[in-house]
């Protein structure tokens, strides 16, 4: 790593490069694929392995990757009155050596602050980030090669579900209401627009949040805070076509030269997306301290989130959970000091479950 700042005037400008590489000497875990026989009468031949990817051999599996990484950052600070502003750009490039399959990332971001009164800020931000990943070509086999029927080629280009263009903003101000107590308010969004999933005309995932916090402090003996949260998300990651599958009988049609339906073949009949991500969420966190003399320090903390997604068809999603937390510290002199503590987590979803029905 590497840089160089300068301060020309009241701003001030940098420069980072960083370069990291990973390799691995770990010996390689190898998976032995059995030879696909019949299950009752242990024949072998074309008929079973030209439905398999691996048969009867040993192979690689969970190698690490060797990877490769550059990545350039420039920043931007300054001030002008009372306000300040600063801003960055980003770029960096990670590569798999192994299988020379890459990503990268370009990224920037965005500050302003500024005194709306003597007692009272307002703080903007907004960064934005997309991120590309290679696609990968996917040669399979022939299924059923050399069999009765129409052989089937299962090729297909793998796109990243990481591929994506990840925007972000927000507006906060804090208020100091008198002595003890501080106020603020934040308003923003995010949206994630994934190009490939779950469909790859998808709509993005946009997540719409409030939150206001009161902070009370009573010098160095007590402080408290309380903290609201909403968050309003529309079209959030789903599993397409990932619930059900429609009767078939009437509407699949046996492969070319044989009688047989096959399980591929279902994928075209399945329907209704799945997703336990909500589409609203009430987030509540309280904490406190309380040091009743210079020895004794006790913490306590409540945490309570509350979700839900009513918009699929056919089911609700839902999920509550809570942890209250106590922590006591006493220093008994300069060189004891004994702490307990101690919480409790309760969770309650009411989620899908889907069992594979085949033919309806």
């Amino acid at each position: 790593m590497a840089g160089l700042q300068a301060d020309i005037g009241k701003s001030r400008v940098g420069y980072q490069f960083d370069y990291r590489i990973f390799e691995s000497e770990a010996p390689l875990t190898y998976a032995n694929y059995d030879e696909a026989m019949h299950p009752i009468n242990g024949s072998s031949g074309a008929e079973f392995s030209s439905r398999l990817l691996f048969d009867g051999v040993a192979m690689a599996a969970g190698e690490y990757a060797n990877t490769e990484k550059l990545s350039h950052k420039v920043t931007f600070k300054g001030n002008a009155g009372n306000s300040s502003y600063g801003s960055s750009i980003g770029y960096s490039k990670a590569t798999n050596k192994n299988n020379d399959l890459s990503s990268s990332a370009i990224s920037g971001s965005a500050f302003y602050a500024t005194s709306l009164a003597k007692l009272t800020h307002l703080i903007a931000k907004f960064s934005v980030a997309k991120l590309d990943v290679d696609d990968f070509y996917v040669d399979l086999p022939l299924f059923r090669d050399g069999q009765s029927g129409t052989p089937q080629d299962f090729d297909f280009t793998r796109y990243s579900s990481l591929n994506r263009v990840d925007l972000r903003g927000s507006v906060e101000i804090i208020s100091r209401l008198n002595k003890k107590l501080t106020a603020s308010l934040i308003a923003g969004l995010r949206s994630i627009d994934r190009e490939y999933y779950p469909a790859e005309d998808a709509d993005a995932t946009t997540t719409l949040f409030g939150q206001a916090k009161i902070r009370f402090r009573k010098g160095l003996r007590h402080s408290a805070s309380i903290k609201y949260r909403f968050e309003s998300i529309s079209n959030p990651f789903t599993s397409a076509k990932g619930l059900f599958e429609a009767r078939g009988r009437d509407i699949l049609n046996p492969v070319d030269g044989t009688p047989n339906i096959y399980y591929w073949q279902r994928e075209a009949i399945r329907y209704q997306n799945i997703t336990t991500a909500p589409t609203q969420a009430h987030i509540l966190d309280l904490t406190s301290t309380w040091r009743p003399n210079n020895k004794v320090n006790l913490n306590f903390g409540f945490k309570a989130k509350y979700d839900k997604n009513g918009d699929l068809d056919s089911l609700d999603v839902s999920h509550f959970s809570m942890q209250p937390s106590l922590a006591v510290n006493v220093n008994l002199d300069q060189k004891w000091a004994v702490s307990l503590g101690g919480s409790y987590g309760y969770n309650k979803s009411r989620g899908p479950v889907a069992i594979a029905l085949f033919d309806g």
